[in-house]
C-alpha cells in the first residue's frame, strides 16, 4: 500500500532504492513512496521529491503524524487516529522539543506510556554506544570521514527516539562535522558528546533499575 523508505541504507540508499523502484513501475502501478530520515533540512525534502518519492516524515517520527501519512497514500481513514476521524476533536498541538538530558515524560508518551518496553530500548542503546565512539574513534584516527558521519548519525537518531535531546544535538554536530570534512572539529566535538553520554547514563539509572 505504501513504502516507508530510510534514507540511510548500505549498499543502496533510501534516493537510489527509490529511483531503482520508479524505473521498474513503468508498467505496474504506481506505489507511494514516504521518505524517512532525521534531516529536516528542505534542501533534503526537495532531493527526496526530485528522486520519486511522494512525501517525507521526520525523525524521530511520531506515531499521529505517522498515521496521517498513511492515511494520505492509502485513502484508509481508518488509519487516522481518534482525533482526526470525522466530528472528532482535534489534539492540542506537540510541546515544543524538550532539551533536557533525559526527557522522561516525553519518552514515556512516544512509547504509549509502557515503561518497561522504553527501559528495554533505552538499555538497547546505552550498550550500543560504545561501539558507535569506537567507530567514530577510528574513523578520526584514519582520517576517513564516511564512518564518523554514519556512527553519529545513528547516535543522533537514537538519542531522538528517546528523548536525550542533549546527546542528539552533540551527535549531529559531530556528524556536521564528518559531513564537511572537518575531522578536526570532529574531534573536538567528540569529547562534548561523550559528556553527554555519561550525563543520560547518569540520568536513566533509576529507569534501568
Amino acid at each position: 500500500d505504501v513504502i516507508l523508505m530510510d534514507m540511510q541504507m548500505p549498499e543502496m540508499d533510501g534516493i537510489q532504492a527509490t529511483k531503482a523502484i520508479r524505473a521498474e513501475e513503468a508498467a505496474t502501478s504506481h506505489v507511494p513512496i514516504v521518505a524517512m530520515t532525521a534531516n529536516a533540512l528542505e534542501s533534503d525534502r526537495q532531493l527526496c521529491l526530485e528522486a520519486g518519492m511522494d512525501d517525507y516524515i521526520s525523525k524521530p517520527v511520531e506515531k499521529t503524524e505517522l498515521l496521517r501519512i498513511i492515511s494520505r497514500w492509502t485513502g484508509r481513514r481508518e488509519a487516522l487516529p481518534a482525533e482526526d476521524a470525522p466530528d472528532g476533536e482535534k489534539s492540542a498541538a506537540p510541546a515544543a522539543a524538550d532539551t533536557s538530558i533525559f526527557n522522561l515524560e516525553a519518552a514515556l508518551e512516544r512509547y504509549e506510556g509502557d515503561r518497561e518496553v522504553l527501559a528495554e530500548i533505552v538499555k538497547s542503546f546505552i550498550d550500543e554506544t560504545p561501539s558507535c565512539i569506537k567507530e567514530i574513534r577510528a574513523g578520526i584516527d584514519s582520517g576517513d570521514s564516511e564512518p564518523v558521519r554514519r556512527a553519529a548519525h545513528s547516535l543522533k537518531g537514537g538519542a531522538a527516539y528517546i528523548s536525550a535531546e542533549r546527546l542528539s544535538c552533540a551527535s549531529a554536530k559531530v556528524e556536521h562535522a564528518a559531513r564537511s570534512g572537518d575531522l578536526d572539529a570532529a574531534a573536538d566535538l567528540l569529547t562534548r558528546l561523550e559528556e553527554e553520554l555519561t550525563k543520560l547514563r547518569d540520568a536513566t539509572t533509576e529507569l534501568l533499575k
